[in-house]
């Protein structure tokens, strides 16, 4: 039996978390106080943000959507919408020759094998830019599943019908959308 040092309300702790209590690995807080205390907590951390996802290994034909990118009427970057970079091919020989006992181990980072997951999804950019034109709806590239990160950008980009301009084609083979504002959207395939 003990008093809430926040609240000074009345709780009786298991036997459980009276041990925590007593080794320190827990506050001596009634469960409202506690509650009130994680979701604290929780708002001063940063948002979490999701690992690139994992992309099959193939060769490019020039004809895959691979990134959508937004630019203002001065040229800078507003935003980007992208597949994840193909992952480099694992390494098939180790340093050394493996001896009876030894355990294989995978080391999981953020920049790499995270990337490279099995259970991943893969990820798609999907467009209406052969039909937004007919329909009368708005142009936009969507990635699925829907997520911002920095290396693969927002999770859709959608401008209004009637703000799209004429096509143009750049020496790279990127397709240029001109705008009616003065900017303009790059799409580049692999």
């Amino acid at each position: 039996m003990a008093d809430c040092p926040r609240c000074g309300g009345f709780y009786q702790p298991t036997p459980e978390e009276e041990r925590l209590i007593v080794g320190g690995q827990m506050e001596p807080l009634c469960m409202a106080c506690a509650v009130k205390a994680s979701r604290e907590r929780e708002a001063l951390m940063a948002p979490a943000m999701p690992p690139p996802l994992r992309e099959t290994f193939g060769k490019t034909d020039g004809t895959k959507l691979a990134r959508v990118e937004r630019f203002d009427p001065e040229g800078a970057s507003v935003t980007f919408v992208a597949l994840p970079l193909l992952p480099n091919k694992p390494v098939s020989h180790t340093l050394r020759k493996q001896r009876k006992g030894d355990l294989g181990v995978m080391i999981l980072s953020e920049g790499s094998s995270l990337a490279h997951a099995p259970t991943e999804p893969r990820v798609i950019l999907h467009t209406n830019l052969a039909t937004f034109r007919k329909t009368g709806r708005p142009l936009w590239f969507t990635k699925i599943p829907g997520y911002w990160c920095p290396y693969t950008g927002v999770a859709r980009i959608e401008i209004p019908n009637n703000a799209v301009g004429e096509t143009t084609y750049d020496e790279t083979g990127a397709t240029i959308l001109n705008l009616n504002d003065g900017s303009h959207i790059r799409l580049t395939y692999r």
